[in-house]
């Protein structure tokens, strides 16, 4: 039940920016779904067939992305999220990588910081 939650969810998620317009000049949504023969991450086999779904909010000089990838199987699994700022020629981003549990031995999981206070 959980699963099938996550997977409406990220769905509806990627079909937002169809539905949305922005009112602000300087709002945009937009989103793409790329299926790809085989997932190759710097000349590394990942995955064979998978579909890759992304979405992109900028505004102004902010941006957020959301970028994912998952085979047909459901077997390999990764959550890309960013987020960007731009001053002049300068860009500053993060990015939070999620790999699925048969991927553990690339990362673990989401971001976890802490604050230390002084």
């Amino acid at each position: 039940m959980k699963t099938n939650i996550k997977h409406s969810l990220f769905i509806l998620t990627l079909l937002l920016p169809l539905f949305l317009q922005a009112q602000e000049r300087h709002l945009t949504i937009t989103g793409s779904i790329d299926f790809v023969s085989q997932f190759v991450w710097r000349g590394s086999y990942q995955a064979g067939a998978s579909v890759q779904p992304q979405a992109v909010v900028s505004f102004k000089n902010m941006e957020f992305s959301i970028w994912g990838t998952t085979d047909f199987r459901g077997t390999e699994k990764e959550i890309d999220l960013m987020l960007k700022y731009s001053l002049r020629n300068f860009n500053f981003s993060i990015t939070d990588y999620w790999f699925g549990k048969s991927q553990a031995s690339y990362g673990k999981g989401h971001l976890r910081l802490k604050f230390i206070q002084t």
